[in-house]
């Protein structure tokens, strides 16, 4: 039985943005070391260098990590990311999205892929523990190795050259996954069919 799940009628499958010129990277999470903030920010410094067409925005309220916040701050101001600050309801937010990132170095079960996936969004993720049950390589997303901005940065390049169809079925494929495997109906069943 998995140790979360995700209300799939709450964060509902959306339909995925139309083919553009720009292409949305969001990344969820808190602004600490351990999310792998650095990663994701040097990696949208790169991949902001080499391609117009890319914007990447970033949801997480400021914690005691000065340096990552400064960081956070600078970049904003220069335009590599787009820092949305902290918001309740991050469901705009994905709608909005192309593709979820996280660069994590561990997790216990990550809330915005599990979010992001019910909304059928694609993800590309560190291959932390936690995250690694939720991503399928090449299925419903990309994996890209912790700590690494190289890897990081292949992998959203991976993402970027793909066809929009091709975006938009890793998308539906990330939907039929949690459904299967963390729909919070299923797992209730699950509970209560192991304690009868």
């Amino acid at each position: 039985i998995p140790g979360s799940w995700v209300d799939t009628d709450y964060f509902f499958s959306s339909e995925y943005p139309k083919n553009s010129d720009k292409i949305v990277f969001l990344n969820i999470s808190r602004l600490v070391e351990d999310k792998g903030i650095y990663e994701f920010l040097e990696s949208a410094k790169i991949i902001k260098e080499k391609y117009n067409s890319v914007e990447f925005q970033l949801i997480g309220a400021m914690e005691n990590e000065h340096s990552i916040t400064k960081k956070v701050e600078d970049y904003n101001s220069k335009g590599i990311i787009k820092y949305l600050g902290h918001v309740e309801d991050v469901r705009d937010g994905i709608m909005n999205s192309h593709c979820v990132i996280l660069t994590s170095y561990r997790e216990g079960m990550p809330r915005s892929l599990l979010e992001a996936s019910s909304m059928s969004r694609p993800f590309i993720s560190t291959n932390c523990i936690g995250s690694n049950e939720v991503i399928i390589d090449g299925f419903n997303g990309y994996s890209c190795k912790i700590k690494s901005i190289d890897s990081t940065v292949n992998a959203i390049e991976k993402f970027i050259l793909l066809s929009h169809d091709q975006k938009k079925l890793l998308g539906i494929n990330a939907r039929k996954y949690i459904k299967n495997k963390f729909e919070i109906k299923n797992t209730i069943n699950k509970f209560l069919n192991v304690i009868r």
